[in-house]
């Protein structure tokens, strides 16, 4: 489980989080990334992608600058990625396409040693309350 008595001021890179990996987080995790960046001072960026191939793009950025990002998809990229031509009655083509997304963030980050948040359409609140 997560290390509750970790402190911040313990710490001089994210990576010296308990629990952290490359790849997307979550949870406890996730928190204390943003509690690290709060701590220190810094803004984790974030990138609305539309491809495989801006998410690329991005993590490689976030590996060659040794920073968390978040990667986040909106309801039209989303869509877009699972194929405009879908129904997107409820939203199904979108949370599809966010999933395919989020996917594709993870694995790609883990080869490339890179850590970062996946939001897709439906993490709208989540956002906000960061």
């Amino acid at each position: 489980g997560f290390n509750r008595q970790f402190t911040m001021a313990t710490c001089d890179s994210v990576w010296g989080i308990p629990g952290i990996k490359a790849g997307v987080v979550t949870g406890d995790v996730a928190w204390a990334i943003l509690e690290f960046a709060k701590a220190k001072q810094f803004a984790i960026p974030a990138f609305n992608v539309t491809s495989s191939s801006v998410i690329v793009a991005v993590l490689e950025a976030a590996k060659k600058i040794n920073s968390p990002i978040i990667i986040q998809f909106s309801h039209g990229g989303s869509q877009f990625i699972a194929g405009k031509g879908l129904d997107n009655a409820g939203q199904a083509a979108s949370i599809l396409g966010s999933g395919g997304c989020a996917f594709c963030a993870g694995d790609r980050a883990v080869v490339r040693g890179a850590c970062d948040f996946a939001l897709g359409p439906l993490c709208e609140e989540a956002v906000a309350l960061v």
